[in-house]
């Protein structure tokens, strides 16, 4: 058994279109975890995500993904990306 970080709130029968980026999904408590495994620096994660992206969403008028392509890092554990082309 392993456990992968990558499927935290990507289970297609819990989640509609669980691949695509949603801040806004509800329920969605087992990405940073719950329950005896909770992660204690969750709240802060959140805090720190919320300020970087209104800060973004606040100072960008016109942020796009650019056409190249996105590559994904290939990383069993944890999901990531090695390049994502912006424009703004």
């Amino acid at each position: 058994m392993i456990a992968v970080m990558a499927a935290g709130n990507r289970d297609p029968e819990r989640f509609p279109d669980s691949d695509r980026l949603d801040l806004t999904r509800k329920d969605n408590l087992t990405l940073l975890g719950w329950a005896a495994d909770y992660c204690f620096g969750a709240a802060l994660a959140r805090i720190e995500g919320q300020i970087a992206l209104s800060t973004l969403a606040c100072s960008l008028t016109k942020f796009e993904v650019g056409s190249g392509s996105v590559a994904w890092r290939f990383n069993l554990g944890l999901r990531g990306l090695n390049a994502l082309p912006v424009t703004f």
